[in-house]
């Protein structure tokens, strides 16, 4: 037996502020007597140097705030006077995103039983191939995932048990699933908009444009006042579908106009079906702003992020989100009490923390 000592870089972060946190941990290392291997007791820190603060800071520095792993370690580095490499960095991520797997999935779960769904995807690409990152999402909640492709046959399966209103943009790939289905009419409204900048003089485009806009302006009007109720949105059912055989049967002549005619004949049932619902939006814009927030970290990682670490990063931008949607601080969630956290990190770390005991005193910045 022989007395060892171990020091443990940490944070402690409280309601005035921020101050580095370093602890000593005091015991001793015993032998066994029959198989003569070497251990120390329970709760002794056993693996990272560093706490559980900082490394719930260090993550949420760059999932809510987008800043890349190697600027954390100079923030780190140049704040609190410690030195952390950026290969532990992403063993952080990597023990987060493993800590947070169950919640991850009970996510899906709830989007899936809710009545509105939102979906998106956007490109990314890899260290040596390309993929998808797809995201689902309510008002209360974001989930995010990667794919290899933009194919979307897996769709059905992740969707068994959805009976809401899928709300998407244009993509062919979600034509197929068999649910009531909303598309985004600001993507519509969009591309007419861009189109009669390409064609000024285009008087058949500019027409089409001028009813829908019509349309969709007194169907605003109504929801601003009364919000998203199926009693007062009815009322301008007649109106949308009279606007619809008109754009279907109209004779058109430009090919600008045409193209338009077949997409309006292609999702007549699915432009205007939220008017027939309560609390079904119009537009895309929940899981746009969600993707947003992806974006930003693929501005400094495109390119240089390998599947792996993206999944990671999904996992737990999908947390940060859901808490940013429900109200509720994603630090507060990184190093909260209870069930936390906390207790993943010193699993990973420590060992079992139920006998740590703290034998010298604690010395702070």
């Amino acid at each position: 037996m022989r007395e060892i000592s171990r020091r443990v870089i940490d944070l402690k972060i409280y309601q005035g502020g921020i101050k580095r946190w370093i602890t000593r941990y005091d015991a001793n290392l015993y032998r066994c007597n029959r198989c003569k291997g070497f251990f120390t007791p329970t709760g002794y820190p056993r693996g990272s140097r560093y706490g559980r603060a900082l490394i719930g800071w260090c993550i949420y520095l760059n999932v809510r705030y987008g800043i890349n792993l190697s600027r954390i370690c100079s923030i780190v580095a140049e704040t609190f006077g410690i030195p952390i490499r950026v290969q532990a960095m992403y063993r952080f991520k990597a023990i987060v995103a493993r800590h947070y797997a169950d919640r991850y999935a009970s996510v899906l779960r709830e989007i899936v039983m809710g009545r509105a769904l939102y979906v998106d995807e956007t490109p990314v690409n890899l260290w040596k191939s390309k993929g998808y990152v797809w995201v689902f999402a309510t008002v209360h909640a974001v989930y995010f995932f990667y794919k290899d492709s933009r194919e979307g046959s897996f769709l059905p399966d992740m969707l068994t048990g959805f009976n809401g209103v899928l709300i998407s943009d244009f993509f062919t790939a979600y034509d197929a699933l068999d649910m009531p289905q909303q598309r985004c009419l600001i993507h519509l409204m969009r591309d007419l908009n861009d189109d009669l900048l390409k064609h000024p003089f285009d008087a058949e485009l500019k027409r089409l444009g001028q009813m829908f806009s019509s349309v969709l302006r007194r169907v605003v009007e109504t929801i601003d006042r009364f919000g998203l109720k199926k009693r007062h949105l009815r009322k301008h059912k007649a109106v949308a579908d009279r606007f619809c055989r008109w754009a279907i049967e109209t004779e058109f002549h430009s090919e600008v106009s045409k193209k338009y005619q077949r997409r309006v004949d292609k999702y007549r049932e699915k432009l205007f079906t939220f008017l027939q619902h309560d609390g079904i939006a119009w537009n895309n814009n929940n899981a746009e702003h969600a993707m947003k927030c992806f974006a930003r970290y693929r501005r400094f990682a495109d390119g240089r992020m390998t599947r792996k670490s993206v999944q990671d990063y999904l996992v737990i931008l999908s947390i940060c989100q859901t808490c940013e949607y429900q109200g509720r601080s994603f630090l507060a969630e990184l190093i909260g009490e209870g069930e936390s956290l906390a207790a993943s990190l010193d699993h990973a770390f420590y060992g079992s923390a139920e006998m740590r005991r703290r034998t010298a005193a604690s010395a702070h910045d």
